[in-house]
């Protein structure tokens, strides 16, 4: 399936689109896929058209999507054409946020001063529609939010981490990140030892990427 990724601008079109086409996909990948989320259907259904926007337009989160257009007939006798957009894949990256010490425990040896400390940006609101699931769609979402980041650390001379947190029980998922160079770290509760459990049900993945060579 061929499909565009783009990032929803922060502008009246992009809150146009945010409300128009994201807002239901968000409420369909929360309706269909309930436990993937932190958060729930009826808890965001009952937000106001300006508590979607807020979302958009908070200057720490770039929302991705992948989307297809579709031409549909309007007019059977003289054939007006009209294109529809469709979401099938999102992901958001929020940052840069502050790095816990958690975060620090890095593959990266002596960090000396604030610029050896990598930029740190999550990513959440991963879910792809169930029609287009198995077509590399997500991967994409992820290395092109893998490259947004990468660019701003990149041009302020710092490491790039990004991390994500996915049910203990959603083995699909960790093998999406995990296809995506993304490895398991030590949860801050949890320490490392023993498996999840219902009072640590969270898996913590992380990637880093280090500065472009001769920034």
């Amino acid at each position: 399936m061929k499909c565009d990724i783009k990032v929803i601008p922060l502008t009246e079109d992009g809150i146009v689109f945010y409300l128009s086409k994201y807002k239901p996909f968000r409420l369909r990948a929360l309706e269909c896929d309930p436990s993937s989320f932190g958060s729930n259907y009826a808890r965001e259904a009952a937000f106001k058209d300006n508590e979607w926007a807020a979302r958009l337009l908070n200057p720490l989160a770039t929302t991705f999507v992948a989307v297809v257009h579709t031409d549909d007939y309007i007019d059977k006798h003289g054939g007006e054409q009209k294109k529809t957009t469709s979401v099938l894949s999102s992901a958001t990256l929020w940052g840069p946020i502050p790095v816990s010490p958690d975060h620090l425990r890095l593959p990266r040896p002596n960090i000396d001063n604030d610029s050896d400390v990598p930029m740190h940006w999550e990513i959440t609101g991963v879910w792809t529609a169930p029609e287009a699931r198995r077509q590399g769609i997500a991967v994409q979402l992820l290395q092109e939010a893998a490259r947004t980041a990468h660019s701003q650390t990149t041009s302020q001379n710092r490491d790039c981490h990004l991390t994500v947190n996915v049910m203990h029980n959603n083995a699909t998922a960790i093998l999406l990140y995990k296809r995506c160079g993304y490895t398991e770290t030590i949860s801050p509760n949890n320490h490392g030892q023993g498996p999840k459990t219902e009072q640590e049900p969270l898996v913590h993945l992380a990637l880093l990427l280090p500065r472009a060579q001769g920034a």
